[in-house]
């Protein structure tokens, strides 16, 4: 395990926002990852920017872009060119809210992931996932607001993607137990960023979503 020095991070985050092909982002943040090991990538401060590099990376795959960055700002995350568009994305993660990933890093400080394999009685059931949408797209719409009201918002044309982080106990996609139901709450969960993002995207099981403004899962 190794920390990163404040000027390690600025290098790793300047290099991160350059544009790269959403593969190459994808390597350079799990080699990233790996040389840090779980308990400090969890734990360590100001290391959110390598989960968003890896995000990006995983995103783009999945939309078909040609390359991804990093934005070297206080917000929005990261930016996907795509033909010759470029997509601007907030982006956030959506877990068990009672979910405190450093914690369980801390405890088993040898790197293993803990909750693996979880439980038949803990696999995400749709009631869970509407849970963990909707307080990370509520917490969004209100940092929306507030940066507005500062007169510091949002550049516009920014899009609000979520990282649905949930398995549902299913080997395969479309396999799992409550798969179809999970699928069902996306629109009603994300309904109070509608008002404030372009787009809404969620990522779960492989597949992204187009919720907002036309509900649609991308062929994987």
């Amino acid at each position: 395990m190794t920390r990163l020095t404040r000027t390690e991070r600025n290098d790793h985050k300047a290099l991160l926002s350059e544009w790269h092909s959403p593969s190459e982002m994808k390597a350079r943040a799990e080699h990233l990852m790996r040389g840090l090991g779980h308990e400090d990538l969890f734990n360590q401060t100001d290391l959110t920017f390598i989960r968003e590099a890896w995000l990006a990376g995983v995103f783009g795959e999945k939309r078909g872009a040609s390359s991804v960055r990093l934005v070297h700002a206080p917000r929005p995350d990261f930016e996907m060119q795509l033909g010759d568009q470029i997509e601007v994305y907030e982006s956030v993660e959506a877990d068990r809210l009672d979910r405190k990933r450093s914690r369980e890093y801390t405890a088993h400080p040898t790197g293993e992931n803990p909750v693996e394999d979880w439980p038949s009685e803990e696999w995400a059931t749709a009631e869970l996932a509407a849970e963990a949408i909707y307080d990370k797209a509520l917490k969004k719409a209100t940092r929306y607001q507030a940066l507005t009201k500062t007169n510091i918002p949002y550049p516009p044309n920014t899009s609000l993607f979520i990282y649905l982080n949930l398995e549902d106990g299913g080997l395969t996609l479309d396999n799992g137990v409550h798969h179809s139901a999970i699928e069902a709450t996306f629109y009603t969960a994300v309904e109070p960023a509608i008002r404030w993002f372009s787009s809404i995207w969620i990522l779960w099981d492989g597949r992204p979503y187009r919720v907002w403004p036309t509900s649609a899962a991308v062929p994987k």
